[in-house]
């Protein structure tokens, strides 16, 4: 149900939180995913994927894109 980004669109997202100075609180749903009412709170819903994964997978996965989205912000490179 959330809004997808690609890596560039996410790099920018967060450019964009960083330099207006606000901060980012990430949950990521378990097995039934998030309540009604957390989803009903938040600022912004984000989908990693259409795919179904574990909760581990996603931790490590959105932990990735993090990391990409940081090296891409700071002008470093990703793949050595």
């Amino acid at each position: 149900d959330g809004k997808q980004y690609n890596t560039f669109e996410f790099a920018d997202f967060l450019q964009d939180m960083e330099s207006n100075g606000q901060h980012i609180a990430v949950l990521l749903g378990g097995a039934k995913g998030l309540s009604d009412k957390i989803k009903k709170e938040a600022d912004l819903l984000l989908s990693l994927s259409p795919l179904t994964t574990t909760h581990d997978l996603a931790h490590l996965f959105f932990l990735e894109q993090l990391y990409r989205a940081q090296t891409i912000n700071h002008n470093k490179t990703y793949h050595y």
